[in-house]
């Protein structure tokens, strides 16, 4: 099994995985994360943070807080956030 190195959701079937500029699936990302070889979401880490905290509230089951840790531990050892500055402010942009 894969895991998407953008968000860290498993990646069980081939036609979860995102797909490339020339419509090939990406080997590292999902589909929800990765779309014709750009990231679907363009805001800062901070920001990613928020929309996983949502999600794995509602499909989880967990706790605001539990979901903003378990982010914030995995999340920066995944590549697509490795090496970036974990604590930006909400008015920069990565360029990705």
């Amino acid at each position: 099994m894969t895991i998407c190195q953008s968000c860290g959701m498993p990646i069980e079937d081939q036609s979860e995985f995102g797909t490339e500029n020339d419509g090939s699936k990406s080997e590292e990302y999902c589909t929800h994360c990765y779309k014709e070889g750009n990231f679907t979401f363009r805001g800062t880490f901070n920001e990613f943070i928020d929309k996983q905290v949502d999600i794995a509230v509602k499909t989880m089951g967990i706790s605001p807080v539990e979901a903003e840790n378990h982010a914030r531990e995995k999340l920066p050892m995944l590549n697509r956030w490795r090496g970036q500055d974990q604590d930006d402010d909400d008015d920069d942009e990565y360029d990705f």
